[in-house]
């Protein structure tokens, strides 16, 4: 495996930098998320799990899907499954909560988010085997429920995966850590009354936020306030693009490579 580094972004718009493939990983932020991803791979059933669609939290959470999607693909077709559908939502930390704002002079209520993404999952998903929600980051859960509330009233069967679920940085009490992986599990994963587990999370357990959450540029997307879909972000730069492209396949190639040596 070749040495990783990391390419420094530029806010020139007519940066043209040229990079070129390669059969190496290149950018770190790619590299980095290897040994998450097989932590959370050795969680999962994926002969059975049968997913029909992921789930991309996006923004920050496009690559990691789009690594999930090409590993998870390449499994189904070894079992004659097709490839999931990929499907992007903007996580909305803050603005799921339904409220109102003036309209020509009056106040009127914003359509909520859950109604939004209740159509745009009833438009896109047909009746798949399982989901799979795949996000970067997990901490207070607030920008994947939406989705999971959506999923539950749909009565559809998901499953989350995450690059890294935040524990306290400095304190060492794995029984408090615990407990608050609980708490995500009773937000996410239970929803009804009588704690009816919907799903399962697998996750990496970090006291740092992955690199790739901090890297818009690699993903070319960024998420505004109370919109469903991502948007391109402002310094959008293709050549970092189309490398965060390249490397999350090598990568995919790879993991899946690993995969079939893990259960061989």
């Amino acid at each position: 495996m070749g040495h990783a580094e990391r390419l420094e972004y530029t806010n020139q718009d007519n940066a043209q930098e040229d990079i070129s493939a390669t059969e190496e990983i290149t950018l770190q932020d790619i590299e980095n998320m290897r040994e998450p991803i097989q932590k959370i791979i050795e969680q999962m059933d994926l002969k059975e799990a049968k997913y029909g669609t992921i789930i991309c939290d996006d923004a920050s959470g496009r690559i990691p899907a789009l690594i999930f999607n090409e590993v998870i693909g390449k499994i189904n077709n070894d079992n004659h499954i097709e490839k999931p559908k990929l499907l992007f939502i903007a996580g909305q930390k803050s603005t799921w909560r339904e409220n109102e704002e003036w309209v020509d002079g009056r106040m009127v209520k914003k359509i909520s988010i859950f109604k939004q993404m209740k159509e745009h999952i009833s438009k896109n998903l047909k009746d798949p085997e399982r989901i799979l929600i795949v996000t970067d980051t997990l901490n207070s859960g607030d920008g994947i429920y939406p989705i999971t509330r959506t999923l539950e009233e749909e009565g559809m069967k998901y499953d989350i995966a995450s690059i890294s679920t935040l524990i306290h940085p400095k304190r060492d009490d794995p029984e408090i850590d615990k407990m608050q992986f609980k708490a995500l599990e009773v937000k996410l994963a239970y929803h009804d009354k009588n704690y009816t587990k919907k799903g399962e999370i697998f996750t990496n357990f970090s006291k740092a936020v992955p690199g790739i959450y901090k890297s818009p540029h690699l993903s070319g997307v960024t998420k505004i306030a109370g919109n469903l879909l991502s948007e391109r972000e402002k310094d959008f730069n293709p050549s970092y693009v189309k490398k965060a492209r390249e490397d999350a396949h090598i990568l995919a190639d790879q993991l899946y490579t690993w995969y079939k040596e893990l259960k061989n």
